[in-house]
């Protein structure tokens, strides 16, 4: 049987109050499953303070935080994921979808780029990622350049 390990984190989304979290039984996901992005936050921040190193788990807090509007926190989780594996691709496509939708063409071009360059050929997501990196280069030629 497995036996629950549960610790207080600060969870920024639920008001600055810990949350207890049994850590090592759920995952975020099963949070994310019933739509409860606080329970799925207060997890993954768990797991990711416990194993800081592992880009999975920052890449999928980071997606816990997109879902919680809270873009600033996810891009700096997915920058320590790709400083800490940058070959990993899932970062970089992340990163791209947050500057493809707050309109930051530049920087999701540059993201889209480094996603095809790390994706593995058979990764389902590389032909609509180059589909979506040739439009945005050819609205970007199509612009004037900025002063």
């Amino acid at each position: 049987a497995a036996v629950a390990v549960v610790a207080a984190v600060s969870a920024p989304w639920v008001g600055e109050k810990a949350c207890v979290v049994p850590g090592l039984v759920r995952i975020g996901g099963l949070g994310m499953v019933r739509t409860d992005t606080s329970t799925a936050g207060c997890e993954m921040l768990y797991r990711v303070q416990i194993e800081p190193s592992e880009p999975e788990l920052r890449e999928g807090y980071a997606a816990i935080l997109v879902d919680a509007r809270r873009d600033a926190e996810a891009a700096e989780q997915l920058r320590k994921a790709i400083a800490l594996d940058p070959y990993y691709s899932a970062p970089y496509l992340l990163m791209a979808s947050i500057a493809d939708v707050e309109d930051y063409k530049e920087e999701a071009v540059a993201q889209y780029q480094s996603f095809t360059a790390h994706a593995e050929g058979t990764d389902p997501d590389l032909p609509s990622v180059k589909g979506r990196l040739a439009k945005l280069s050819s609205s970007q030629n199509a612009l004037p350049p900025r002063d």
